[in-house]
């Protein structure tokens, strides 16, 4: 009949395999994500080296954390966590040099395992914003609350 695709034609089979493919790696995407539990995250270089920050973040369920040894801490809440795994889902990209960007090297937890990314203000990675922002605020907690 005309219309229908044949289970005996191979470019038919093949397209059914590639779906199928595609369904189970985002499904081990999502499943990967919702694993993470912890990232650590640090910011060094720019144009005033030696000024380095950083922070760890706890990620539950219902919400999160950040904190940093120099006295800040901020919650997160559900929406911002789903964000950040969503984040933490995607490959790290080909590095981009570039001598003035600030660099942030992200370590990933999953249980008893770790990755770690490096990144810089230069890369075209959705977790470099949230970076930016956060490390720019953990950097101006006052002296005096260090």
């Amino acid at each position: 009949m005309a219309g229908q695709e044949s289970e005996a034609d191979p470019q038919v089979r093949r397209r059914r395999l590639i779906r199928a493919a595609v369904i189970l790696l985002l499904a081990a995407s999502a499943a990967g994500a919702a694993s993470v539990t912890r990232f650590e995250f640090s910011r060094s270089g720019g144009q005033t080296p030696g000024r380095s920050v950083s922070g760890v973040v706890e990620l539950g369920a219902s919400g999160g954390r950040v904190t940093s040894a120099n006295g800040f801490r901020r919650d997160l809440g559900s929406d911002e966590v789903a964000k950040l795994r969503e984040a933490l889902a995607q490959p790290p990209p080909i590095p981009v040099p570039s001598p003035d960007a600030y660099t942030y090297a992200v370590r990933i937890v999953r249980g008893k395992k770790s990755r770690t990314m490096t990144l810089t203000d230069a890369s075209n990675h959705p977790l470099v914003p949230w970076l930016q922002k956060e490390t720019a605020a953990i950097s101006r907690v006052p002296p005096a609350s260090r």
